[in-house]
């Protein structure tokens, strides 16, 4: 790998958390995953990083400390041959092409879809459902009722507020991390969806391992919703977006790019259609009283 490569490597760590590589320089190991190898930084190296560090600019530096909050939060496995891997279910987090038919990940997606059958088989005042739901969407909030039937594909990297509510059909594919505030309405039949798939179908299409195990090249983008968002019904949320806090998305939307906080937007692609202000309280629409 070229020095200057390995160098600015070393610079997005060193940007992370300066004191820990100024005490522990000789013998930090990093990932570099198109190589999968891990690169030693000695201390020339790491005394080069800190020129490099300030002789590049903002963005660049910018960039290195967003990484770095990535790597942060991926837990590393050191294998006998010197090297760091990610598991699976690791890439699949943080957005990178990852093996759907991983053992884990199947066992994870088998479970999610079991409970999800379980919830929306039972009417809606059984008291099993709390229990299921507790263990389908372990993160959540309090007053947080779904009506089902549900669909998760996971379920435990799906995050719920508190006083969140979802009308019948609600689909979730959780790839990647799913976070929805407080108070975010659902109507029916909304999908929330991070997988993202390889536009050509060459690199698309399924695949065969050497031993018959059939898997795909996929990857996935987290969505947030902020709370007290009202999502209406037949709304499709995709990878990578962003809503902002009071929002709400009109019926039918298929939501494409961030919405900005107290907006109603609408539309394929959802666009912004205005601001959402004071003057759309109900207390100045006479003929609902």
């Amino acid at each position: 790998i070229p020095l200057m490569t390995r160098t600015h490597l070393c610079t997005q760590i060193i940007c992370r958390d300066f004191t820990y590589n100024f005490f522990y320089p000789a013998k930090l190991f990093i990932y570099y995953d198109k190589v999968g190898s891990a690169l030693p930084i000695s201390i020339l190296h790491f005394l080069y990083t800190i020129f490099y560090s300030i002789t590049r600019p903002p963005k660049t530096i910018d960039t290195a400390r967003n990484l770095c909050y990535t790597l942060n939060k991926i837990k590393w496995n050191y294998t006998q041959k010197g090297r760091f891997i990610m598991t699976e279910k690791e890439k699949m987090l943080a957005g990178k092409i990852y093996d759907s038919s991983d053992k884990e990940l199947a066992e994870l997606r088998t479970k999610a879809h079991k409970l999800s059958q379980q919830y929306s088989s039972l009417y809606e005042d059984d008291e099993r459902r709390k229990a299921i739901l507790n263990e389908l969407l372990p993160d959540h909030g309090e007053g947080f009722f779904l009506q089902g039937p549900v669909y998760f594909d996971y379920g435990v990297f799906t995050k719920f507020g508190s006083g969140c509510y979802a009308n019948f059909n609600l689909t979730v594919l959780d790839t990647c991390p799913v976070t929805i505030g407080d108070n975010v309405f659902f109507g029916p039949n909304c999908t929330i969806a991070t997988p993202v798939h390889p536009f050509r179908w060459q690199e698309r299409n399924m695949k065969k391992k050497s031993d018959g195990t059939v898997y795909d090249d996929e990857y996935g983008k987290p969505i947030t919703i902020h709370s007290n968002c009202w999502i209406a019904s037949n709304v499709v949320i995709t990878g990578g977006v962003t809503i902002g806090e009071g929002c709400v998305i009109g019926a039918g939307s298929v939501v494409t790019r961030d919405i900005p906080p107290n907006s109603l937007a609408a539309g394929n692609p959802c666009r912004v259609i205005r601001e959402i202000t004071e003057e759309d309280s109900i207390k100045y629409k006479a003929e609902l009283f």
